[in-house]
């Protein structure tokens, strides 16, 4: 069961989900359901960087139905002092260093094929040993990323159970766990 639970404002969540819009809706808080604080459009959605960046750039056309002002009109409207949205991708960690600040540099990503009937290495890395020893080598040679395949993709491959590809992977990505940055 899910639900807001009192906590620390501005805290974690265990689910946070914002309604936007909701087409040219307008409704007003506990008018919808008696006891439910719902407000469409959303209350601040005009003054939130991290709410409209990402909406101006999958839906700038859009229209606020009580302002008139489309989505891309309403973040140019922003003041210049306010930070743009820092977009990233977390790559390992609960701190900002783990994160990847997206456009910042390329990333390179090498794939560290496990499966037995790979056809890029004829199924040499199948002990967690070996892989190990080939992700460090990737790394040496500017891998930033090393993504652990652990079933085939080649043509006429057979299906592979979760069970069968967790099997596979996780060995590898334990011993990995330790020993890559």
């Amino acid at each position: 069961e899910l639900g807001r639970v009192p906590s620390a404002r501005w805290g974690p969540r265990a689910i946070d989900l914002d309604l936007l819009l909701y087409g040219d809706a307008v409704v007003a808080e506990d008018e919808a359901a008696p006891g439910t604080p719902l407000t469409l459009p959303h209350a601040r959605l005009a003054e939130r960087r991290f709410v409209l960046e990402p909406l101006a750039e999958l839906a700038p056309e859009v229209v606020h139905p009580i302002s008139g002002k489309t989505a891309a009109q309403m973040l140019a409207a922003l003041p210049a002092d306010t930070a743009p949205l820092r977009r990233v991708c977390p790559l390992g960690g609960d701190s900002d260093a783990g994160l990847v600040t997206w456009g910042s540099r390329t990333l390179l990503m090498a794939v560290l094929n496990i499966t037995p009937d790979s056809f890029s290495d004829g199924g040499e890395l199948v002990s967690a040993g070996a892989a190990v020893e080939r992700a460090l080598a990737l790394q040496a040679a500017g891998a930033d990323i090393i993504d652990v395949g652990a079933v085939s993709t080649r043509p006429g491959a057979p299906p592979v159970s979760p069970e069968a590809e967790l099997s596979r992977a996780a060995p590898v990505v334990a011993a990995l766990a330790g020993c890559v940055r």
